[in-house]
């Protein structure tokens, strides 16, 4: 989505935004951004529903104890990923038309929907024992 995003709005050409006096400029963006980011409704939801499927997988046991290491494991990822993306961008921007970037958000939403199909599976696995068992204790 991000990505998308990119290539999509992209650097408004021609566009001057001044800089404030003393270098003040990029505490302010940076909280801008920082608050944007942390604030935003979409943000908090996906990050809601991400913690939800995995805590229903199983796959991780959520205690008190954990709370700190995932959330430090959490903010990581999501550094690294930013990071890693703004220098690719810096990097390669010149490299990337839109075909490719078409073709890229396709390519990493087969990961995606193979997940979605893997959680319908074992949702609808989960719905037919739980109806079998409401049906033996009848």
């Amino acid at each position: 989505m991000t990505v998308w995003t990119l290539a999509r709005v992209g650097p408004v050409r021609g566009h001057h935004v001044p800089v404030e006096e003393h270098g003040r400029a990029g505490v302010g963006s940076f909280t801008l951004g920082f608050l944007v980011s942390t604030l935003n409704p979409s943000v908090i939801a996906a990050w809601t529903g991400a913690t939800t499927t995995l805590f229903s997988t199983g796959l991780v046991a959520f205690t008190p104890t954990l709370a700190l290491p995932f959330g430090l494991g959490a903010a990581a990822g999501i550094l690294s990923w930013y990071l890693i993306l703004i220098a690719l961008i810096r990097r390669h921007k010149q490299r990337f038309s839109r075909g490719v970037l078409e073709r890229a958000i396709r390519l990493f939403g087969y990961p995606v929907l193979g997940l979605a199909v893997w959680f319908l599976w074992r949702f609808l696995s989960a719905l037919v024992a739980s109806t079998q068992g409401l049906c033996l204790s009848q």
